[in-house]
């Protein structure tokens, strides 16, 4: 089990180097040593400076000892240079503390600038989708009102087919009405004709007069007949003809409804698209809202760690000048001390000349 670093390890190390005319420092105790930390070695460094002057002079401050000058400067001197490299020491830690806060600071600052950024380049990308949706919306509404157009003229279509229809039946019960008559006609000539074939022996000159009429009648009621059917022919090609131009503008009306049903289908399927990508960047949005959140509420945290830390570290340096003040006054009562030592050493060999 290793041993840890003991007082008097720090203070023959620390004797070893001013023996050998070197400052004895916290680094060069630990090299000298081999081991060590400087949170172990530098309060067994400072207690050595503290009792430097009474082992210098192998007595109490009290022992009327005259101390040489130049020890008394050494030691002095020692002690300025471990006070200054102290505060060096410490005030390299700050200002690394400091220069570390420095750049997370400006990380921080970076990193709210490349957020912000992201933010507007996302209410940009909004805005367009927005607007790209309204765009097709309107589309889809101009696509509408043509396949309701279209619908309405398909109807109207229907409605002159349908006209047509009826016209065309009447035109055919016409004929049929034409023909029943005729039907009639001829069978009212065959009963005419029967009975005046009875009377045929007595009413010959008649009969023939008659049958003539008859047949002028039939002949009239033939050519009227006729007439109705080249009208019903007619009427029937015009009504055909009418039809086919109906079932034209049909399948070119059901075309441009299929068109305009297909135009809408599809602005539909881009509107529900860019909806989808909308709602995909708003939950993306949102997401890196959160992680900005996050970021900053860490980098926050971080800040507030730092500046604590920085905070503690100020109190530390604060209450390590307070020790070095009280330790420079320690200081100048001991080399008050030892000017009182001598002063008072050199007045006894007067007094005893004196006497």
């Amino acid at each position: 089990m290793a041993i840890g670093v003991q007082q008097s390890d720090v203070w023959e190390a620390a004797d070893a180097l001013l023996k050998a005319g070197e400052q004895p420092t916290i680094e060069r105790v630990r090299l000298h040593m081999g081991r060590g930390s400087p949170n172990t070695v530098g309060p067994h460094l400072k207690a050595w400076f503290r009792t430097l002057g009474e082992r210098l002079t192998g007595a109490p401050t009290s022992i009327s000892a005259p101390i040489p000058d130049s020890i008394a400067q050494a030691a002095q001197h020692f002690w300025d240079l471990a006070m200054n490299e102290a505060r060096t020491q410490w005030q390299e830690a700050i200002a690394q503390e400091r220069e570390a806060l420095s750049k997370e600071q400006e990380a921080l600052a970076n990193e709210q600038a490349h957020l912000a950024a992201e933010q507007k380049r996302l209410e940009q990308r909004e805005t367009d989708l927005k607007a790209a949706i309204y765009s097709a919306r309107e589309q889809a509404a101009a696509a509408q009102d043509r396949a309701q157009a279209l619908a309405a003229q398909l109807s109207q279509s229907e409605a002159r087919a349908q006209a047509l229809e009826t016209r065309l039946t009447e035109a055919a019960d016409r004929e049929r009405a034409l023909q029943e008559q005729l039907h009639q006609l001829q069978g009212r000539h065959r009963d005419e004709l029967r009975a005046a074939e009875e009377r045929h022996a007595s009413h010959e000159r008649r009969w023939l007069t008659d049958l003539d009429a008859q047949r002028q009648t039939a002949r009239k009621l033939q050519d009227e007949l006729e007439e109705a059917r080249k009208l019903a022919s007619q009427r029937e090609e015009e009504h055909a003809a009418a039809l086919a131009q109906a079932a034209d503008s049909n399948r070119q009306s059901e075309a441009q409804l299929h068109e305009s049903r297909q135009d809408l289908a599809r602005a539909r399927q881009q509107i529900t698209a860019q909806e989808n990508t909308l709602k995909a960047l708003e939950a993306q949005q949102a997401r890196t809202e959160l992680a900005a959140a996050t970021i900053q509420q860490n980098l926050q945290e971080r800040l507030a760690e730092l500046n604590q830390r920085v905070a503690e570290q100020g109190e530390q340096m604060r209450v390590k000048d307070q020790q070095i003040a009280a330790q420079t006054d320690a200081l100048s009562r001991l080399q008050l001390q030892l000017l009182d030592a001598l002063q008072a050493l050199q007045h006894k060999p007067a007094e005893k000349a004196a006497e």
